[in-house]
């Protein structure tokens, strides 16, 4: 007997992402008032979501979904597929603007400070909780809210993501316990945002001279006491 596929509305997924993206934020910020005892807006972006965590819980929800009976291949699945997202938005963010947004050179295990393995157990432990609990309950919450407001939540969502990916484009979120940098270091390493591909493109397109964000090489202290289970985008 063939199993039959499943089909959901653009919708459907606009608003997982979101969903997803929102529980990632809410995890991290929790995590630093846990920690630190300070409220920090984690992420690349100023709103209340953290991209990675939205891109790679949908890609998880899509692949994942007819291993619904099989736990351990789902949670090992989880972990190769979040680290190597984890890993290329790492080096994907240094090539576009200079900086870290994390660093694991302090954990055991780890792949140019970008990837490590106790990282990768709580992605797999994250995604096999994603698959089983959390997709389910989502469908049900779907299915209860009218098309018509599901369309209106889409749009504002993405209007907003918009705006703020602009901004951000320009003036990342950075500073203490957000990003390797500092904005009050000054070191010999400074990069400059004009240098970056981004920044060149961006000056050649809109004529409009970039700023110098510094960097600061060894990171935060702050910033390295919950980060192996915290991963900002």
């Amino acid at each position: 007997m063939t199993r039959k596929k499943t089909t959901h509305e653009f919708d459907y997924y606009v608003l997982l992402f979101f969903g997803l993206a929102f529980i990632g934020w809410l995890w991290e910020v929790g995590l630093y008032l846990a920690t630190e005892h300070a409220f920090i807006n984690r992420g690349v972006y100023r709103g209340p979501y953290l991209p990675i965590y939205g891109a790679g819980g949908l890609a998880l929800c899509l692949l994942l979904r007819p291993l619904r009976r099989k736990p351990v291949r789902v949670f090992l699945l989880s972990m190769a597929l979040c680290s190597g997202l984890e890993y290329f938005t790492s080096w994907f963010l240094e090539r576009l603007w200079g900086i870290r947004w994390w660093d694991y050179s302090g954990h055991a295990w780890n792949l140019n400070g970008r990837i490590c393995l106790l990282g990768a157990v709580v992605f797999g432990l994250g995604g096999t909780g994603l698959v089983f609990l959390l997709l389910p309950l989502y469908e049900r919450l779907y299915q209860r809210i009218a098309k018509k407001w599901r369309i209106v939540l889409c749009l504002i969502l993405l209007a907003m993501f918009i705006a703020d990916a602009t901004y951000c484009a320009v003036r990342p979120n950075t500073g203490r316990g957000i990003s390797m940098a500092e904005e009050a270091a000054v070191t010999a390493n400074a990069t400059d945002l004009a240098a970056t591909p981004f920044g060149q493109a961006w000056q050649k397109a809109t004529g409009v001279e970039l700023e110098i964000m510094q960097q600061n090489p060894e990171g935060s202290r702050w910033n390295r006491s919950a980060r192996w289970w915290a991963m900002p985008a």
